[in-house]
């Protein structure tokens, strides 16, 4: 009996043992899926000294001012910061500035001290910048800064472009903003981004300054919304892009934003682009099913069809149309 009794308790043990050793197993492997999840979210730095920015305060220079009458809704930008993630590719972002120091940002390894160009930084600061002279479009945002290998001629290589694309997605960005790019197509580089898309993720790119019909990639492939400049007339840039590819056209002439401790002027298709982004973050906000055709409809029926002197008719950006179509879906 002694003996039975000593083999049914071992036998206990060993289930027991099992049993735990099971469980482990399965939380190891849950961790493991989620790592990458929960990866993206631990590096975010959160420097300000208040849980979110006071959108009450009406600074001088407001980067919304550029968006012909339009309001952005804090509450669903706040909305928007706490369910989306940009990632900003381009030259870098000084975080220094005081204008950015209450940024919600993260830095992959290996990053370096922006450029002498502040391209980046200004970029930035159309989307997040913040301080008692200025605010950005979505001070609450967090952001992924992901700076574009330098070239000895400072040109954006394609190799650069793809090894930061994948460095960004790492991070399971919702955006990414590329205020870049290159003349040139090429076949990894394109293949890559119908991969991002594929994954939920929503390309912003800079048609270019070109002056022209040619366009920049990856602005010109389909998978990516491409962006024009118009000045504050709604007319087109002179150095903006006219390729057909352009999905719309955002302000992109005199924009007000942050340099190191200055505020700028800062001019190109570069500087519409965050203007774009930022409406495609409050979108996916008030709607997190939309996917990239969704979002490029919404962008494209709510837009302003503005004409040119040339007959030629182009879409402008329209804030308060682009949220009202949102919401209007979001009822029915």
């Amino acid at each position: 009996m002694v003996i039975k009794k000593q083999k049914t308790i071992a036998t206990h043990r060993a289930i027991a043992s099992w049993a735990v050793l099971g469980i482990a197993a399965g939380l190891v492997c849950l961790v493991w899926l989620l790592w990458p999840r929960m990866n993206s979210a631990l590096p975010f730095e959160y420097n300000r000294s208040q849980a979110e920015y006071n959108h009450t305060a009406k600074p001088q220079y407001l980067a919304e001012n550029h968006l012909w009458g339009a309001s952005i809704d804090p509450a669903l930008s706040r909305q928007a910061a706490e369910n989306t993630i940009i990632a900003i590719i381009d030259t870098g972002v000084d975080f220094r500035s005081p204008y950015l120091q209450a940024a919600r940002y993260t830095e992959p390894d290996g990053y370096e001290l922006p450029d002498i160009t502040d391209h980046g930084t200004k970029v930035a600061g159309i989307l997040v910048g913040q301080g008692e002279e200025y605010r950005g479009l979505l001070p609450d945002e967090r952001i992924i800064s992901v700076q574009l290998e330098k070239t000895a001629t400072d040109e954006v290589s394609i190799h650069s472009l793809i090894q930061a694309v994948e460095t960004a997605v790492r991070y399971h960005p919702d955006i990414i903003n590329i205020s870049a790019g290159t003349r040139k197509d090429d076949p990894e580089l394109h293949a890559l981004i119908k991969t991002v898309k594929e994954q939920g993720i929503i390309i912003v790119a800079a048609a270019g300054n070109t002056g022209s019909e040619v366009c920049d990639y990856p602005a010109a492939y389909d998978e990516v919304i491409a962006v024009g400049s118009v000045d504050r007339r709604k007319r087109i840039s002179s150095f903006s892009s006219t390729s057909e590819k352009i999905a719309i056209y955002a302000p992109g002439e005199k924009i007000a934003t942050v340099a190191e401790e200055s505020i700028v002027s800062f001019s190109g298709t570069s500087a519409a682009t965050p203007f774009v982004t930022a409406l495609v973050a409050l979108l996916i906000a008030a709607d997190p099913s939309l996917d990239f055709e969704a979002i490029q409809e919404i962008l494209i029926d709510s837009a302003d069809q503005v004409q040119q002197g040339n007959s030629q008719t182009v879409k402008v950006i329209n804030y308060n149309r682009a949220i009202e179509t949102i919401m209007r879906r979001r009822a029915a």
